[in-house]
Formats: C-alpha cells, sequence, structure tokens
C-alpha cells in the first residue's frame, strides 16, 4: 500500500469516528478534521476541487478560501465532513 493509500484509509477512519460519534454526541463537541493548503497560483476552487475529488475519492469534504476578499486565493481550507 503506498504512503498516500495509507494517508486516505486514515482519513476514513477517521471519518468512520467521527460519524459514529455524532450518533452518540452532541455535534457540538466534535471537531472536523481540516487543513490549511497554500497553493501555487493561479488556482481556482473549482480547479482544487476537481484535483481533491481524484485524490479523496468516496469523502465528503469542502474547501472554501481563507480569506475571503482575496481574489486569487493562496490559501484554502479543506475540511473533511
Amino acid at each position: 500500500m503506498s504512503k498516500i493509500e495509507q494517508q486516505l484509509a486514515q482519513i476514513r477512519r477517521l471519518q468512520m469516528f467521527i460519524t459514529a460519534s455524532e450518533t452518540k454526541a452532541d455535534n457540538s463537541e466534535l471537531n472536523p478534521l481540516a487543513f490549511v493548503m497554500e497553493v501555487d497560483p493561479p488556482r481556482t476552487r473549482s480547479s482544487l476541487l476537481q484535483a481533491l475529488a481524484v485524490h479523496f475519492p468516496g469523502l465528503v469534504f469542502s474547501l472554501e478560501t481563507v480569506f475571503e476578499e482575496d481574489n486569487a486565493p493562496l490559501f484554502f481550507r479543506l475540511e473533511f465532513k
């Protein structure tokens, strides 16, 4: 198993744990797994979403710019749901 496949498997296990925990706890107690990514310009949110969908098949995630007023964002927040 490659390193990327191992990391993807870990993320999936964390997702299953969070999903199972949601039924036992109030959602306000849970913190989502999230990362801030710095990207090389020019990258758009839609191009990043397409690339991430290839690397994280079957995972539910959101992607938002860190600084909303930035016209050419360098920083994105990737959150696994």
